[in-house]
């Protein structure tokens, strides 16, 4: 059964922030979330299109959610995926790739979705960096269900250098290797 989930809250505010239709109109054309992607910094929270500072957003922020369900089973791990929709130079080239976390998995036995992580970052995370005058950038939480017996390295990215982070494409990333898109977040980070 899945959490409970806005998808009516969601799909409304990337509308409005000009994502769908837009720049991940592809990889959220068909999207229903099944988890409630609960993201913080410093405890405040991420709800679909927070402002945050850059300065804000330079530690890594904490990430819950509760399992989804008994149809999906309790030993379901998941990726977590960082991007920015707007630091590439061209909305048809992909996105700026901040983080990706594999191996996350709820603790099924704990009532505040705490969530323990089982693999290192394949990309060690790196807070967006807006430039100074610029509009703010849309960042999108992604979370993904892995299949079992995943197994990912640092190989199956470009690197981990700001120009080999650019023009990353979550959804082609998700196809090779059969990851679900189950959540999904976003906030606004401005330049301090």
């Amino acid at each position: 059964m899945p959490q409970d989930t806005d998808n009516d809250a969601l799909k409304q505010s990337l509308i409005r922030a000009g994502l769908v239709p837009g720049p991940a109109e592809d990889l959220l054309r068909d999207f229903k979330p099944t988890v409630n992607l609960e993201v913080s910094y410093a405890g405040k929270p991420v709800e679909l299109g927070t402002l945050f500072s850059a300065s804000a957003c330079e530690v890594a922020p904490a990430i819950s959610f509760a399992p989804e369900g008994d149809d999906v089973g309790s030993r379901a791990s998941y990726t977590l995926i960082l991007v920015d929709c707007d630091a590439s130079s061209s909305e048809d080239k992909g996105f700026c790739r901040h983080w990706v976390l594999p191996g996350l998995t709820p603790l099924a036995s704990s009532s505040e979705h705490i969530v323990a992580e089982t693999k290192f970052a394949l990309t060690p995370y790196l807070g967006p960096t807006p430039d100074d005058g610029s509009d703010p950038h849309r960042c999108l939480f992604l979370l993904y269900r892995e299949p079992r017996n995943l197994d990912m390295s640092k190989d199956d990215l470009d690197g981990d250098e700001p120009d080999q982070r650019r023009n990353f494409k979550p959804s082609v990333f998700a196809e090779q290797h059969g990851l679900v898109l189950v959540g999904v977040n976003w906030m606004r980070c401005s330049a301090d």
